[in-house]
């Protein structure tokens, strides 16, 4: 990012003092530009790039893209979707200020081994039988995948994203009922299941309800979140479960990295507008920190995951 602030800098200097040696020395700085770092610059319009009054952010970004599409273009399998995964989620955890009233807090420790996981490195030194699953012959793998998706798990997650998606729709005013019951009937008339984690009621005549299940999904499943999200309207509308007429469904999907489905981040800006109602910030400040806050919530929830499944030698 240094080459394209100095190239950016002359480029402005450029701007103010025109001249043709200028010009081609740019010219010039721009081709070096483009050899060190192995991408091509055909897609910059060289004489759009001096008039803009930003050009270091446009070679920023640029540079950011190619590099980016370098890695995808080279990768695979699972660290393919890692890289998908932390590209459309980014580090916004690292972002977030301490605040304990919002659950914003970790421990060391914690924060060791949920970043240890977000840069896909090492978690645990050997691979030995997970501590925490129910089911026998599964291993801890180092990184940290079969951890955030054991069985055992997969509670804690849950609820602590729950939790903290119940603690902002209170901030907001909104009416909502946790874990309702009676929401519809399964295909052998048992009606008192509970189908979904949140029940919204509108505070609008007319408006139906809708009924909201969270799901967490591994970071290295292909699409998982896409095919989670199908799986539930699947079972929910039409499949082996009824819902009540009124009540629409909607899954809310995100990977272990902190990459939402399109319910889940549409969800969480209806959240951040309904907040912005009851104070002089506008919505887009709000919702930039509950995403902030929603990975955090999540990453916290994976390092204490990580730290109790420790293996141990049997």
């Amino acid at each position: 990012m240094a080459h394209a602030a100095y190239l950016g800098a002359r480029i402005q200097y450029y701007q103010a003092c025109p001249s043709d040696y200028l010009k081609d020395d740019i010219k010039n700085l721009l081709i070096d530009f483009g050899n060190l770092f192995g991408i091509e610059l055909t897609k910059i319009n060289f004489e759009d790039l001096l008039k803009n009054p930003h050009p270091q952010r446009v070679l920023s970004n640029f540079l950011y893209q190619s590099i980016k599409n370098q890695l995808l273009n080279s990768s695979s399998g699972v660290k393919l979707n890692r890289l998908r995964s932390n590209f459309a989620s980014k580090s916004l955890f690292l972002t977030v200020y301490p605040n304990g009233d919002r659950s914003t807090v970790m421990t060391p420790e914690v924060f060791k081994y949920a970043l240890r996981f977000r840069f896909g490195l090492p978690i645990f030194s050997n691979v030995l039988p997970c501590t925490r699953c129910k089911y026998n012959g599964l291993f801890n793998d180092g990184y940290g995948l079969h951890a955030s998706r054991c069985s055992s798990n997969a509670a804690m997650i849950h609820n602590g994203i729950i939790k903290y998606l119940a603690q902002e729709m209170r901030l907001a005013h909104l009416q909502f009922q946790l874990e309702p019951t009676n929401l519809g009937i399964l295909n052998d008339g048992i009606s008192n299941l509970r189908p979904a984690d949140i029940l919204f009621t509108p505070d609008y005549d007319g408006a139906p309800q809708v009924a909201f299940d969270f799901t967490m999904v591994s970071y290295h499943l292909s699409d998982g979140r896409i095919i989670r999200a199908r799986q539930k309207i699947k079972k929910y509308l039409g499949g082996s479960y009824q819902l009540n007429p009124g009540v629409n469904f909607l899954p809310l999907v995100v990977d272990s990295l902190g990459s939402f489905n399109e319910h889940l981040s549409n969800f969480l800006l209806f959240i951040a507008k309904s907040q912005a109602r009851f104070t002089y910030k506008p919505a887009s400040s709000h919702y930039s920190r509950i995403l902030r806050d929603f990975q955090f919530v999540l990453f916290k929830l994976l390092g204490r995951v990580f730290l109790i499944s420790q293996p141990v030698k049997g």
